[in-house]
């Protein structure tokens, strides 16, 4: 039973460099980035722009899992803003 767990604990562990993400947590970033690009553009959904809000969210989440020693609070909002930003001048 205490290996089951430990193996579980062990595949939702993402190591990079000297931080510990979690899959988990990663997956749960990724959901709300797309929410949160869904709700900014509510009229306009089509299936070039439902592809583009998964690109900005995987993007986002993969700047946020490489980051490290603090580097992605400084890094995820940067790039969020420029994906949005592009994004919202060629809609």
């Amino acid at each position: 039973n205490n290996v089951r767990i430990s193996k579980i604990r062990s595949m939702n562990l993402i190591e990079w460099g000297t931080d510990k993400k979690t899959v988990f947590g990663s997956l749960v970033g990724f959901v709300f980035i797309y929410l949160i690009c869904l709700l900014h553009f509510p009229y306009n959904r089509d299936g070039v722009l439902l592809l583009a809000f998964f690109l900005v969210s995987l993007i986002v989440t993969v700047t946020e899992i490489l980051g490290s020693k603090g580097n992605d609070n400084f890094f995820v909002p940067l790039v969020s803003f420029v994906l949005m930003k592009i994004f919202i001048e060629r809609s």
